[in-house]
């Protein structure tokens, strides 16, 4: 009996399996050495600060906390989890389209979110790194 997936989509299904491992086993602290490269070698905030402990919160149900850390964490699980489905679905051959004009404007928007997001709460002094 050959348990192996078909072929073309071990990939997509090992690194949604790590992520999804990731996501559920790594429960960042809320306060102490910052995760923020950024904060810890330079001592600047960027505009991820917060995201990674914000997800966290997220995945296990504290929208306030998720909020709180991070306002797009919430977008950031979103357009990864459906960039993994488009994914594995071209891989399965679930549907052959693939539009580039979309993902764009995905990445875009949530460049441009994150960025003014930065901006407001630099601006607005809740930006921290810890």
């Amino acid at each position: 009996m050959n348990l192996a997936p078909p072929a073309g989509l071990a990939e997509p299904l090992v690194v949604g399996a790590l992520g999804a491992t990731g996501l559920l086993a790594i429960d960042p602290p809320d306060s102490g050495i910052p995760w923020c490269p950024s904060a810890l070698l330079f001592g600047v905030v960027c505009p991820l600060c917060g995201l990674t402990r914000g997800v966290a919160r997220l995945v296990r149900g504290d929208v306030a906390a998720s909020v709180g850390f991070h306002p797009l964490a919430w977008a950031v699980l979103t357009v990864s989890i459906a960039a993994w489905v488009a994914w594995l679905g071209r891989r399965a051959g679930w549907w052959k389209w693939r539009s580039r004009v979309i993902e764009r404007w995905l990445v875009g928007g949530l460049v441009f979110g994150l960025a003014a997001v930065w901006a407001y709460r630099a601006a607005s002094g809740s930006l921290r790194a810890t």
